[in-house]
């Protein structure tokens, strides 16, 4: 390896090339267009798309309000009883909040959501243990990350891909584990490797790519990988107008 090129440098750039592989296996048609909103992230444009999105979601769940409070009330019914997958999926609404029509649903409380989260845990979910690793980042960062990578590493070892992306984070931040560039690429390739074993379907295996981009990326669960570089504006020459 040349000397001016750190193994951090050499990791960035294969960590992107590995990123860039995975938006295109996602069929991510407008690449360009994508990277050029990420250079202007603070522009009007991103933010009126953003409350856009958030407007017309609001819409369609307010237009679907009975069925949703149907589904929460069969859900509750089923966490009683101690159905796993109702334990954590209860978890999630605590974790994110549930509302309809501005009518809250489940409230926030994230110590309600690591309980929910536990319990699912414990009936064998493996999304349990995956959601009991988010919380104890998201409540306790650093100070609680050895207690939540023991969780996400079950998770991960029943198979949930969520959980190898966050596992590829701690390596790459040297979270609980000594820094190791090459062990966080390899979990990256795993990760991404997983979704095209799992998924058949085209467009399944886009949507499953896209929620494992974002896993990378986000900070909700360990400190996120750097994002890709965005793009200079290409300079046109004088005198030419488009």
């Amino acid at each position: 390896m040349p000397a001016y090129l750190s193994k951090r440098a050499v990791s960035n750039a294969a960590l992107s090339a590995l990123m860039l592989f995975a938006l295109l296996l996602a069929g991510c048609q407008s690449l360009p267009e994508a990277a050029t909103t990420q250079h202007v992230t603070s522009s009007e444009i991103t933010r009126n798309k953003s409350d856009e999105f958030e407007t017309r979601r609001k819409a369609e769940r307010c237009a679907r309000a009975d069925e949703i409070r149907n589904e929460v009330a069969e859900i509750k019914l089923k966490a009683e009883a101690g159905d796993a997958e109702a334990l954590y999926r209860l978890g999630t609404w605590y974790d994110l909040g549930n509302e309809v029509c501005d009518e809250t649903l489940v409230p926030k409380d994230l110590k309600l959501a690591e309980e929910w989260y536990l319990k699912s845990a414990a009936g064998g979910y493996a999304r349990g243990y995956y959601g009991v690793g988010c919380i104890m980042y998201k409540t306790g960062g650093r100070r609680r990350a050895q207690e939540a990578l023991s969780f996400l590493q079950t998770a991960a070892d029943l198979g949930v891909i969520d959980a190898k992306a966050q596992i590829a984070k701690y390596y790459w931040h040297g979270l609980v584990y000594e820094q190791d560039y090459d062990s966080a690429l390899s979990w990256v390739l795993h990760t991404l490797d997983s979704v095209n074993r799992e998924y058949d379907d085209h467009l399944d295996r886009s949507i499953a790519l896209s929620f494992v981009l974002l896993d990378f990326t986000s900070d909700r669960c360990g400190p996120a990988l750097p994002r890709l570089p965005a793009p200079k504006t290409p300079k046109h020459p004088p005198g030419l107008r488009f």
